[in-house]
């Protein structure tokens, strides 16, 4: 395991039910104040000089296919005011044993804390199944007053795993992580989980489940394409008839007839969700674990609406996931060139084009005296071309040897319809909808299963 890092990957927030007051962040410290006995405490069992509220999350599956346990303290912002917290986690294994490493941070409640305020701490781990205890200890400096709490912890592993028979793992018992989720994913009460939270945009992990592939007669040869597109938010441009019949505007509004779902709207120019994003290269980060006894596997990023592909067969060991993520963060703005707009009625050929160019063997990628089997495992959300766009379908040269799998990531988003789908079913592709990490894991399964019965062993 690492040693302590000089990133904290506890977050600490400040929520107020009238008025927010920020902490006052002091220098973090890689190691805890000298007079800290930590282990003596640790020992020692549950301890509490001021009142904190601590909880350990249910572990959850997120789309690296890691088991995630989120934990979480809270002190009242009247408690919390003035004082100088060290802030730690750490878990033992079942015989009690702490393990290495643990999770640190060091900051300061503000002098205008009040009783309508609340310090959030929230921290997490990546674990394999097992029995754990957590303990969390809050530390003032000040008045050398602290408390601790151990928590019991059971992590299961996954029931009916379809993908157990084909994976192994390089993971540690525990990863801490060095860097907390982002400061927006605050929660109301210690025991709430946002429906609308997304475990990927907590840090990668740095291992994750190995995915060998068994050797095969024919060379197997996996493109993962992965599409960094919006979804493409509607922008209402209806006919100047259709406002007249649907929307017209000379009635009072609630005289007004909406506009059937069935009518179309032009694409806006706006970059795709964070979370979006995160879920993607969770999903790439899984993808890269494949590992084909004869093949290799190969990434590519594309842009639909600017009708560009960022990168194109990268190979796994090259892909940086964290900056990749930080690259295609919304808030760096997604410009789209003039050429990309005025053509964007183009986008179904710019998505022939490019699965026509992935038909070219790749290089030094495996060895038969047989034609390879080629897989392309294309991950995007639901996406409309424009009104009016050139549809002309994508057929694979030699099928028998080529694969076109469409997973469809974020199913359950239902406001947008989907011109992907029929597109690349015109092009015989397989098409699996999914919209949490338990149903890719069976796509990717079954998805897996198939290619190498495909590739003959």
């Amino acid at each position: 395991m690492r040693p302590t890092r000089p990133i904290p990957a506890l977050l600490l927030l400040v929520v107020s039910l009238l008025v927010t007051v920020g902490a006052q962040e002091k220098p973090k410290h890689e190691e805890p104040p000298p007079e800290v006995p930590l282990a003596q405490w640790l020992a020692a069992g549950d301890h509490m000089d001021f009142r904190a509220e601590f909880k350990v999350m249910k572990p959850r599956l997120t789309y690296q296919q890691r088991l995630l346990v989120e934990c979480r303290a809270t002190i009242s912002g009247e408690i919390a005011r003035g004082r100088d917290f060290h802030m730690w986690m750490k878990v033992a294994d079942r015989s009690g044993a702490w393990l290495p490493g643990h999770d640190y941070t060091h900051s300061a409640g503000a002098g205008a804390l009040t009783r309508s305020n609340e310090m959030q701490m929230v921290a997490g781990f990546y674990a394999q199944p097992g029995q754990y205890t957590v303990a969390i200890i809050i530390y003032d400096a000040g008045t050398h007053q602290y408390d601790i709490r151990h928590l019991p912890l059971t992590v299961e592993a996954l029931k009916n795993d379809s993908l157990a028979a084909q994976s192994a793992t390089d993971e540690p018992a525990v990863e801490f992580l060095e860097q907390p989720p982002p400061a927006g994913d605050t929660f109301e009460h210690i025991a709430d989980l946002s429906p609308r939270q997304t475990d990927s945009e907590w840090q990668f992990s740095k291992y994750g489940a190995i995915l060998p592939l068994a050797a095969t007669r024919r060379p197997l040869q996996i493109d993962v394409v992965l599409d960094f597109t919006d979804h493409g938010e509607v922008e209402k441009t209806d006919t100047e008839d259709e406002l007249r019949s649907y929307n017209d505007r000379r009635l009072p509004p609630w005289e007004r007839r909406e506009r059937p779902r069935g009518l179309r709207a032009e694409q806006a120019v706006v970059r795709g969700p964070a979370e979006y994003i995160a879920d993607l290269l969770a999903i790439g980060h899984t993808l890269a674990k494949l590992q084909p006894a004869n093949g290799c596997v190969r990434f590519s990023g594309i842009d639909m609406t600017a009708m560009n592909a960022g990168f194109r067969r990268v190979a796994p060991d090259k892909m940086d996931w964290e900056e990749l993520r930080k690259a295609q963060t919304p808030a760096k703005g997604g410009g789209v060139s003039v050429a990309a707009l005025k053509n964007r009625k183009e986008q179904p050929l710019f998505l022939r084009d490019f699965l026509k160019g992935l038909e070219a063997p790749i290089d030094s990628c495996g060895s038969s005296a047989v034609a390879p089997l080629h897989a392309v495992l294309f991950v995007s959300h639901r996406f409309l071309f424009p009104r009016g766009s050139h549809k002309e379908p994508f057929r694979a040269a030699n099928p028998a040897d080529y694969r076109l799998f469409y997973w469809q990531l974020n199913e359950g988003n239902r406001e947008h319809g989907d011109d992907l789908e029929s597109y690349l079913k015109s092009s015989e592709a397989q098409v699996h909808g999914f919209e949490e990490p338990h149903r890719f894991r069976e796509i990717l399964a079954h998805t897996l299963a198939e290619i190498v019965t495909a590739a003959g062993k």
